[in-house]
């Protein structure tokens, strides 16, 4: 376990550096992931909800002001 090798690394040394890079790795996809998920998923909505106001015919306050006329809407 703590025979050492060139350099003066032990294998356990070696093994456990190795560990911590595919750790922090794995946490720095998770990150970005959940962040690109609260980025986008509210974009999504919003632009559906835009281009739905926009195309409809019966409201002109939801055609003119897409998001903010749903506020007034009954």
């Amino acid at each position: 376990m703590f025979s050492l090798i060139e350099g003066g690394y032990c294998y356990y040394d070696v093994y456990r550096q190795r560990e911590e890079i595919e750790m922090e790795n794995a946490l720095l996809i998770v990150i970005v992931s959940l962040i690109a998920v609260l980025i986008l998923i509210p974009l999504l909505v919003l632009l559906r909800i835009y281009l739905f106001d926009v195309k409809q015919d019966e409201h002109s306050i939801l055609r003119n002001y897409p998001l903010l006329g749903r506020c007034g809407i009954s």
